[in-house]
């Protein structure tokens, strides 16, 4: 079981898991099925799963929208998710090369969307997923998945105890705590470099696997510099990498990257946030420290274009958040 559980990374240790048949029971399902209908309702999914670990695959324990069934572990999308034991957001599963070759994505089912929580006992193992499933790719704000951690605690409940009844089952009065930078503190003193794209994107992926971690997100902040609707000529690119290193490195974080990407763009990674709120105001301080700072140089006449993009909500991996964050329509700022 362990072997199939990590088929997928060989090289990770598997997640310990609990395989007892009896975790969720019969007359628990009333109860299972309020959860799972409050994860719809919240996330707005009309495909709910509660996956159960068993020795020959995962049991769909309770489903809504979907059929019964047991699903072989080397074709389970939620296999990573037991593999990991944290969280997993895929917002178009058909371009992740992770699970684009899965049955469940190229067959009748054509799944495009998954978000998936795990399941713990009370020692910490994992007995099965709540996953949220989907036929068309889509974009899924970090508070709903913090919604469906939530749901995810409620059935754990039941299958700790499942002789207790009534009671609230949902936690869903939530703190907001928010990582956001006052607008009274500066950015933590960073020693980053300009990284090429390639090593940046690598980053960004790896970044990617470790942010979901109690609903942590990962942002982009693409900056862009234009006049008359071009770039900045190639001999010109050293001042302008000079410029935005002066600037922003002293204010950025440790973990907060700054890379060059093609078309004469650039990007800061900025791992580790709670809220897309946290991750537009962060891009609006640096827009705001560049539009003073180059106004005073020769990119005086530029335009500066600054646009956000984070995962999950707007992409699974590194080149795909880099052609999110360019395709949206960010403000344009002049410096004259």
């Amino acid at each position: 079981m362990a072997g199939l559980i990590d088929a997928r990374s060989p090289a990770a240790p598997a997640a310990k898991i609990h395989l007892d048949s009896n975790q969720i029971q019969d007359q628990d399902l009333q109860r299972v099925g309020a959860v799972c209908g409050q994860a719809s309702k919240i996330c707005a999914s009309d495909m709910v799963a509660l996956l159960v670990l068993k020795p020959q695959g995962f049991e769909l324990k309770y489903g809504i929208g979907v059929s019964p069934q047991t699903i072989d572990y080397s074709d389970s999308i939620s296999v990573e998710t037991v593999r990991r034991n944290q969280p997993l957001v895929v917002t178009n599963l058909r371009l992740d090369k992770r699970f684009a070759e899965s049955p469940y994505v190229t067959g009748d089912t054509h799944l495009r969307f998954y978000a998936g929580v795990p399941l713990h006992v009370a020692n910490g193992d994992i007995f099965g997923v709540l996953a949220l499933l989907a036929r068309r790719a889509g974009t899924f704000d970090p508070e709903k998945l913090r919604k469906l951690e939530l749901c995810a605690e409620g059935i754990e409940k039941i299958a700790q105890a499942p002789a207790i009844s009534g009671g609230d089952i949902l936690p869903f009065k939530v703190e907001r705590r928010s990582a956001v930078i006052r607008p009274d503190c500066n950015f933590v003193e960073s020693s980053c470099d300009v990284f090429e794209p390639e090593v940046f994107l690598r980053e960004v992926d790896r970044v990617v696997e470790m942010s979901l971690v109690r609903s942590r997100c990962a942002g982009l902040v693409g900056i862009e510099l234009r006049r008359k609707g071009h770039p900045p000529a190639v001999g010109l690119l050293p001042a302008v990498e000079r410029a935005l290193v002066s600037v922003l490195r002293p204010r950025l974080r440790r973990h907060d990257l700054i890379a060059r990407l093609p078309q004469r763009r650039f990007a800061v990674l900025l791992p580790l946030l709670r809220y897309r709120a946290d991750l537009e105001f962060v891009a609006g301080r640096i827009e705001s420290l560049l539009r003073d700072a180059l106004r005073a140089t020769a990119f005086a006449d530029f335009e500066l274009r600054v646009s956000t993009a984070m995962y999950p909500i707007d992409g699974y991996g590194g080149d795909d958040l880099a052609n999110s964050l360019f395709q949206r329509t960010p403000a344009r700022f002049s410096m004259k």
